[in-house]
């Protein structure tokens, strides 16, 4: 047994409008996304997405509040190929990226990236933005033209990015996060979401306080990142590790469980869950008791017995 396991939700704000920016701006331009998927991927979407109009999210409402992202399908690489090339909307592609890197195929991880930036549809780009900060390796995340999407985000986008901290676990972040405080430094709910976003990957509290100047906390930050492996994921300050989820799922849990209360938190379940692909039992409100603090045990204890490095980062038990 590996011994290191001795032991948000998101942002979201509801907006009906669907705007492909380039389209509405262009009304005959009618194939944007899919002419742009089609020339960087070889994909053939003869459909069009048409700006005019508003398709439905099809993207299920319990996919989009789920703590992760699903189970791994029984698909075989064929069907997944073929459901790539099948797409004709945001959300196919979506669906069909997502199934592929359920197993470990992060190919379509371009296809993300180009709807990130083309898309603007709220409830879309927020799950996208889940999505891509589960995914997203350092250089993903230092590539300006990747992460252009941050450029004139709507606030709920701002505020989805921040509170995925914890799932990118990158200092390449950090830089990012600074550049949107500064932006919305007179937005106290988004201003918030970044301090705490920042302070997840780089903890500055003890030494500065909950509301830093802008100087400080830059200052603190360059330092912090002068001493980190830069190779490193890090999650609250420390290489990134499951055994740092679990002993905070398993100390919340035993205490709900002793006062018969819900769970109360959602991030060590949902990333734990997200880094496995196994499911974690409980939820946020999940009403703790005996035999469900049994179950955090029994999950925990499975999870430890598969190997983990150190410093890595998992999408559904594939290292990144």
């Amino acid at each position: 047994m590996n011994t290191d396991f001795c032991v948000g939700q998101y942002g979201r704000t509801p907006n009906p409008e669907w705007l492909n920016i380039d389209a509405r701006a262009n009304p005959n331009c009618t194939e944007v996304i899919a002419f742009r998927i089609d020339q960087r991927h070889g994909v053939a979407a003869t459909g069009r997405l048409d700006g005019r109009e508003e398709p439905a999210m099809t993207i299920s409402i319990e996919l989009q509040r789920s703590k992760w992202f699903g189970p791994v399908s029984s698909a075989t690489a064929a069907d997944r190929a073929a459901a790539l090339r099948a797409a004709r909307t945001p959300d196919e592609y979506l669906l069909a990226a997502l199934d592929s890197f359920r197993v470990g195929d992060l190919d379509p991880k371009s296809i993300l990236i180009d709807l990130l930036n083309t898309v603007r549809h709220q409830p879309f780009t927020d799950f996208a933005v889940r999505v891509f900060a589960s995914v997203a390796t350092h250089d993903d995340l230092a590539d300006l033209e990747t992460m252009a999407f941050l450029t004139n985000a709507a606030p709920s986008t701002v505020v989805t990015f921040a509170h995925s901290s914890t799932s990118m676990m990158s200092i390449e972040a950090v830089a990012l996060m600074l550049g949107l405080l500064e932006d919305w430094n007179e937005d106290p709910e988004i201003s918030e979401a970044l301090l705490q976003a920042i302070a997840s990957l780089v903890p500055f509290q003890a030494e500065l306080g909950d509301s830093p100047s802008p100087d400080e906390l830059a200052e603190h930050v360059g330092r912090a990142i002068q001493s980190t492996d830069r190779t490193a994921y890090v999650l609250y300050g420390q290489p990134a590790h499951p055994s740092l989820l679990a002993r905070r799922l398993v100390e919340h849990a035993s205490i709900a469980a002793a006062s018969g209360e819900q769970l109360g938190i959602i991030v060590p379940g949902s990333l734990l869950s997200i880094w496995s692909g196994v499911d974690c039992p409980v939820d946020y409100d999940t009403q703790m008791n005996g035999d469900r603090l049994d179950a955090v045990h029994a999950y925990v204890d499975a999870l430890s017995r598969q190997d983990w490095v150190r410093g890595a980062k998992y999408f559904y038990g594939h290292r990144l």
